[in-house]
């Protein structure tokens, strides 16, 4: 009695475009047997080369693996962002916003050709296997190419690439091919974000990946452990000694601008009858506080001070807190004002000073 097999139904497009969105939120479970017979098999379809897969487990192993790798890679990416990222081992996270980036990429429907023509190049790379052992893989933009491959009904080289975007749905992250191995890395553990989808946790790290990365972000800008978890713990001259803007500005906001002001040596601007305003200029930025006396007296008749941070040209703050990209747009449109104790307490209530009426505010 003979048995024939059910042929495998192929995805539609919009089945796979799905498919693929889940997946490049990297939060699938891995498995890792899954990962290995599906890169076999494609490794299997493209060259008569007897392969094992191996799996690492700590970021140590895949420097062994990935040293040249990462040096090819990095010769095409954004230099001015890898520069910032010298002396960290960011490439992990740089990985995770590349398979956002394969979906964003996709789900725009830009480039049609460019697309294309990323899957013809693919598969000749594939074809010559070995050309890629200098580089890593990335599996989620490899996925795109059996997308690709669907969309233009080309069956051979849907059938060819499926497995690795099969591979990539199992949890594969990235992988390096060897003279007698697969070498491939899982998915992170972690990946936290905020709402604009850059990597941000303000109770641990932002990227977690294998045993031994561990990386904290604060709205996309890498910083170090401390800065997120012990900000109690920096020091003004910690702070001033800083030399990324960036970084410098999230630490002054995680520590405190009008604790690090207070410390710092700020100096008196101007006071009026609505406060002192004071000044600190640092590495060519400008940073202001208003001291302020509150009307209500405390039970032994004396009056609490307080300490604003202001914008550094005075104007007007918008009322209520506002996601951070909506603040700035906001900011620019506003007109710089005269540093004065006056304009800079009536910035924080969205005012401009000659507006201000204090005995109308609550």
């Amino acid at each position: 009695m003979s048995s024939t097999k059910t042929p495998v139904k192929s995805p539609t497009l919009a089945e796979l475009q799905e498919r693929f969105k889940v997946a490049c939120d990297l939060k699938q479970q891995v498995d890792r047997e899954r990962i290995a017979e599906r890169l076999l098999a494609w490794i299997g379809g493209i060259s008569k080369e007897k392969l094992t897969v191996r799996f690492v487990n700590t970021y140590e192993e895949l420097k062994k693996v990935g040293r040249d790798a990462r040096a090819a890679r990095a010769a095409r990416a954004d230099r001015a962002d890898r520069a910032a990222r010298a002396d960290r081992a960011a490439w992990a996270a740089w990985a995770a916003r590349a398979a956002w980036a394969a979906w964003a990429a996709w789900a725009a429907r830009a480039a049609r050709a460019d697309r294309a023509d990323r899957a013809d190049r693919a598969a000749r790379a594939a074809r010559a296997a070995r050309a890629a052992r200098a580089d890593s893989w990335e599996c989620s933009w490899i996925s795109i190419t059996s997308i690709g491959a669907l969309e233009r009904a080309d069956e051979g080289l849907f059938k060819t690439w499926m497995p690795i975007f099969e591979a990539f749905e199992a949890g594969a992250f990235c992988f390096w091919i060897t003279k007698t191995e697969i070498v491939v890395a899982t998915m992170p553990t972690a990946v936290r974000v905020d709402d604009q989808r850059r990597l941000h946790a303000d109770d641990g790290p932002a990227f977690a990946w294998m045993k031994d990365v561990r990386e904290f972000y604060s709205h996309g800008v890498l910083v170090t452990e401390q800065i997120v978890m012990k900000p109690e713990t920096l020091t003004a001259a910690q702070i001033e000694k800083e030399e990324n803007a960036e970084v410098r500005r999230v630490m002054i906001e995680r520590y405190g601008q009008t604790k690090y002001l207070q410390q710092a040596g700020a100096i008196e601007v101007q006071r009026d009858a609505f406060g002192v305003l004071y000044k600190k200029e640092l590495r060519g930025e400008v940073l202001l506080m208003v001291k302020v006396i509150d009307a209500t007296k405390l039970s032994d008749g004396t009056a609490r001070e307080y300490f604003l941070p202001l914008d550094s040209q005075l104007r007007p703050l918008p009322d209520g807190d506002w996601p951070a990209e909506k603040r700035r747009s906001w900011l620019r449109e506003q007109r710089p004002q005269e540093l004065t104790a006056r304009n800079a307490v009536a910035s924080t209530w969205g005012l401009r000073g000659e507006r201000y009426q204090p005995s109308t505010e609550s």
